[in-house]
């Protein structure tokens, strides 16, 4: 009987033995469904205030400089050397308090016949250049000490001096010359140009606003994000035991 029963364990043994032998893992794909958020941006109208500068009243002119030194000499003009003619316009300024303040320099038509160079410098804090001293001429020297000297303190001051716009005469020429009058109390034009009306007029343009800060209502859009799912799918690989022998075969 005990030969008996130990022939029937070994045999469930080797059965169990086997049956773990033929099973093997094997991968599979699977898609499955499932469920994401994702979101969306909309918008809402907020309402807001803001103190800004408002205009409430505004003065506009227009004023026609004269020059209040003026003079000619036969000189080569700075930056220019061909042309041995140069007139000289010095202008005085007051402080300008007007909100946009802007000198244009117009130029006289039929300057594209002419060779030469319209030059225009700040003079504020140099000075105007005044006229060469007119002094005899002494035999044995050319140029009197005097007008040395004048003709050096000349190119310090332009040295100095900021150079606003400038025209070189020729085929085409630009018609004015304007510039950003605020903060200039004093400017000179050179023209070197063999034309004693090369200047047409100059005037300072101006503006003055009265301006307020007051606080206006405004709207904007403002964006927002809504949250909402979304069904999605994704493939995952799942183990599974199987006959050995399918994967030797295959299965339906």
């Amino acid at each position: 009987m005990r030969t008996v029963a130990l022939v029937g364990f070994a045999c469930q043994s080797i059965a169990c033995l086997l049956s773990v032998i033929a099973c093997v893992s094997k991968d599979y794909e699977v898609s499955e469904t499932y469920s994401d958020t994702e979101y969306k941006t909309e918008y809402k109208t907020e309402i807001y205030t803001e103190i800004v500068p408002v205009v409430i009243s505004s003065r506009q002119g227009r004023d026609s400089l004269q020059p209040s030194t003026k003079w000619f000499n036969s000189l080569y003009s700075p930056g220019f050397s061909k042309i041995s003619s140069t007139y000289y316009y010095g202008y005085q300024l007051e402080p300008v308090a007007y909100s946009t303040a802007q000198l244009k320099i117009t130029l006289a038509r039929g300057l594209e016949k002419y060779q030469g160079h319209i030059a225009v410098y700040d003079m504020t804090g140099i000075g105007q250049i005044p006229p060469m001293p007119t002094i005899p001429v002494k035999f044995g020297i050319d140029v009197p000490i005097e007008q040395q000297r004048w003709m050096a303190e000349m190119n310090a001051k332009l040295s100095a001096a900021r150079l606003l716009g400038e025209v070189f005469l020729g085929d085409t020429i630009a018609g004015s010359i304007t510039f950003d009058a605020r903060g200039i109390q004093e400017f000179s034009i050179f023209v070197n140009c063999y034309n004693s009306h090369a200047i047409s007029s100059v005037q300072l343009t101006w503006a003055d606003e009265t301006v307020e800060n007051r606080t206006v209502t405004k709207e904007r859009q403002v964006p927002y994000q809504i949250p909402y799912q979304v069904q999605k799918q994704r493939t995952t690989i799942e183990t599974r035991k199987v006959p050995f022998w399918e994967t030797i075969f295959g299965s339906e």
